[in-house]
């Protein structure tokens, strides 16, 4: 448990093409006390990444920070940052204080290159009472070799990069030149900004970098962190920042990190799309309790132990009490179009919905108590797909369905948007429509499956 450093360090692609990661997350787990924060966390972070850190108050965004400069260990697993990684870390509270000014702490950092400029003057001098002879060939050979460590290192420019990087974060000159320890806590966060900027570590840490900065320096800072050439870990609760900053989004939700690709406007549509599209199917032998589940998860009945947490705003539609609470003398349009989406809808966009679940334009008129058991059943999934509702819960559903019914029903669930929980013994039909299965083993245990029915069989020889 604890931090791992590679006795080897190499930073680039290996061989193969393949891109080193500079930190890497091994089955973290975190706790405080009995409080856990983290659990079983992977996470691999590479050059070029962008990641915007995001979740609730609380969930330990500014420790996972900690965790990688080494200011915390976890509990369980290993951190591993690459040998000989510069890590810069900016924190909502600033460290920077002191007697010195903003000017002379970014002045230390061109250290190197003031000793480089400080040579070149007093070569100059010298050449100027030089005669002929080595002692002149020395000097300029000397001047050449420092002239081209200069370019180099883009040494020219660093006071222009200085005064760039203060002028943008709003430095007026007064407080360039006062001692930092008699700054406001505010401009000593973007002197603390500055620093770590000016000094182009390959990973930055950053914990709301845009407190305190108005517009114009929200904007640069976004087009500079665009153009650095590591890796950035940014917290930050700016959705606009982190459109324009990063290229990940990982969110910390239930002890674990959730990723996606893109920046926080694309994981507010991918989570959306996430959330909605889990399709899991419950299988075992009869009687292990499949239907009491279904009745646990939507509150028909009460757990003997624990509880049934759904995320906030979930709503569920069980589909196996929608029949019976058909009124056998309405028609099947107006039994739809009065539920959920479709009141809000097009009446002729609902009814080319209920085409494609087979109904004829003759066949909308008839009223519920005339239709065959089949044809109810998909009234009553109309009535369920069109509800809004975030989960549909289906108990044996194709129990009693002919084959075209059946049929219907699985290209219906396969197109919803929304989450599928469904207890089945039609394996073709789990095959069609399931992507995890919750399998009931005996003896009360239960075996969580990626996949359908077919490639959890093949796993089983």
């Amino acid at each position: 448990m604890g931090r791992a450093i590679p006795e080897t360090s190499s930073h680039g692609p290996r061989a193969g093409g393949r891109s080193v990661s500079l930190v890497r997350f091994d089955n973290v787990s975190q706790s405080f006390g009995t409080r856990a924060v983290r659990r079983g966390v992977f996470f691999r972070l590479e050059s070029g990444d962008r990641v915007g850190l995001i979740g609730k108050n609380g969930v330990g965004k500014t420790t996972v920070l900690r965790l990688i400069l080494g200011q915390q260990e976890p509990t369980e697993g290993t951190i591993e940052v690459e040998q000989g990684l510069r890590v810069g870390h900016f924190s909502q509270f600033s460290e920077l204080g002191g007697q010195e000014s903003i000017l002379e702490v970014l002045g230390s950092l061109f250290s190197d290159i003031q000793v480089i400029e400080s040579r070149l003057a007093e070569i100059a001098s010298l050449l100027g009472g030089a005669s002929q002879g080595s002692k002149l060939r020395g000097l300029v050979n000397q001047q050449a070799g420092l002239l081209e460590e200069m370019n180099r290192r883009e040494g020219w420019t660093y006071q222009h990069r200085i005064d760039t990087v203060l002028t943008r974060l709003g430095f007026p000159d007064t407080y360039r030149t006062r001692p930092i320890g008699q700054l406001s806590s505010g401009w000593r966060n973007r002197a603390a900004l500055a620093k770590m900027l000016l000094e182009a570590p390959d990973v930055l840490l950053m914990d709301e970098p845009t407190n305190y900065l108005d517009v114009d320096g929200l904007q640069w800072l976004e087009e500079w962190l665009q153009s650095v050439r590591g890796a950035l870990i940014v917290v930050s609760h700016d959705r606009h920042f982190l459109d324009q900053v990063a290229n990940r989004i990982v969110e910390i939700e239930n002890y674990h990190f959730q990723e996606y690709q893109g920046n926080f406007a694309q994981h507010v549509r991918e989570k959306q799309l996430r959330f909605r599209r889990d399709r899991m199917a419950i299988v075992g032998p009869n009687g292990c309790g499949k239907t009491s589940l279904l009745n646990v998860l939507i509150g028909l009945e009460p757990t003997d132990a624990g509880r049934v947490a759904w995320a906030k705003a979930v709503e569920t539609s069980y589909y196996n009490l929608v029949p019976r609470e058909l009124d056998p003398n309405d028609t099947v349009t107006h039994a739809v179009n009065v539920v959920g989406l479709a009141y809000r809808a097009p009446r002729k966009r609902v009814n080319r919905f209920l085409s494609l679940l087979g109904f004829s334009e003759l066949g909308l008129k008839h009223k519920i108590g005339t239709l065959s058991g089949g044809q109810q059943a998909r009234v009553a999934l109309a009535q369920c797909l069109l509800s809004g509702a975030s989960v549909i819960v289906l108990d044996e559903p194709t129990n009693h369905l002919d084959l075209t019914s059946t049929q219907v029903m699985e290209r219906a669930l396969v197109h919803y948007p929304g989450s599928i929980v469904v207890v089945s013994h039609d394996r073709f039909f789990i095959d069609k429509v399931a992507t995890r299965l919750l399998v009931f083993t005996g003896a009360g245990r239960i075996q969580e499956v990626s996949g359908n029915w077919t490639a959890w069989r093949a796993t089983k020889g």
